[in-house]
């Protein structure tokens, strides 16, 4: 049994991902989800069907608050799902973000606060992530467990209504036997 993985989410918006190890045990999976003796929000247990380790190369543009990202082929990907970008040069560009809207299949667009570039250094990378709430963890108030039916690649926790506290998501995965 591997030790629980860990992730703590104390304002609106979504946790980091924890990747899952799909070649192990990928239906021997936990989710626990506790609260803070002060927490008053709700939360979401997502998870993605897309492997977090798999980029593709695209290019930013930046206008005002909004970020372009623009792709060779297809990203497949819709409003509300996850864009993570790395290598821009630009920490403000960066960063595990969600995907405000879709302009073509080649392009999408986030939402960023300041920064000082106007374009990406090319080539940056982004990891493309489908994200699916599950089933019986949504918009919840109070502690709640589930697990998965199916092999996923990754989860997080999504706080949609924060007014205080946190919540703690926990993943324990078994391992399979050598």
């Amino acid at each position: 049994m591997r030790s629980p993985v860990n992730v703590q989410q104390s304002a609106n918006g979504a946790s980091k991902w924890i990747p899952l190890d799909m070649q192990q045990r990928p239906f021997n999976v936990a989710l626990l989800a506790s609260l803070s003796y002060n927490a008053n929000l709700t939360y979401t247990v997502q998870f993605t069907p897309d492997n977090p380790f798999v980029t593709q190369y695209c290019s930013v543009a930046i206008s005002g608050t909004t970020a372009t990202v623009t792709y060779a082929t297809a990203h497949n990907l819709n409003a509300g799902d996850s864009v993570t970008i790395l290598n821009s040069g630009d920490s403000g560009i960066d960063g595990v973000w969600q995907v405000a809207s879709v302009p073509s299949a080649t392009t999408l667009t986030y939402t960023v606060g300041a920064t000082t570039l106007t374009a990406s250094l090319p080539p940056c990378q982004a990891v493309n992530m489908r994200v699916f709430s599950h089933d019986t963890m949504q918009n919840l108030t109070a502690r709640a467990d589930g697990n998965f039916a199916f092999p996923v690649w990754a989860v997080r926790v999504n706080v949609s209504n924060y007014v205080a506290g946190s919540v703690t998501l926990s993943v324990i995965q078994g391992h399979a036997r050598g």
